[in-house]
């Protein structure tokens, strides 16, 4: 973000710089149903860095899986970094990570199994951040 802002070049439609990322995150009703529904994107993403590049798996398939102690691990360490739990919980790791990056918008990816959940934190998170999130 720093180069960016350095090495930005004023127009006359965007005369100041103007930072964004886009990230995945996830909210849901509570903490459980989050890591439920966070479980198959782990599962995903172990295939996925093994070079696997399959369909998302269900909740109940990864919950059948049995992982190994270095997939253990490494589940570990991407529930650390994932941006998933309740909206409140996903709001303020959103706002810490829009105010250490500076940014004025964050995009949200939600892919997950179920569509409805998908639409669900999608709500969750308008709902938190003061936006309609009516459906």
């Amino acid at each position: 973000m720093a180069l960016y802002r350095e090495t930005y070049r004023p127009s006359a439609r965007h005369p100041t710089p103007y930072a964004a990322l886009c990230v995945w995150a996830m909210a849901a009703d509570t903490e459980a149903e989050a890591a439920r529904l966070f479980s198959s994107r782990e599962m995903w993403r172990l295939g996925r860095d093994r070079g696997i590049y399959a369909a998302l798996p269900s909740p109940e398939e990864a919950a059948a899986y049995e992982y190994s102690d270095a997939e253990k691990l490494r589940v570990e360490r991407l529930r650390s970094r994932a941006l998933y739990g309740t909206p409140a919980v996903v709001g303020q790791k959103l706002r810490a990570l829009a105010e250490t990056h500076g940014v004025e918008e964050i995009a949200i990816l939600t892919t997950l199994h179920d569509p409805e959940a998908r639409r669900r934190s999608y709500t969750l998170l308008a709902q938190e951040f003061g936006l309609k999130g009516d459906r």
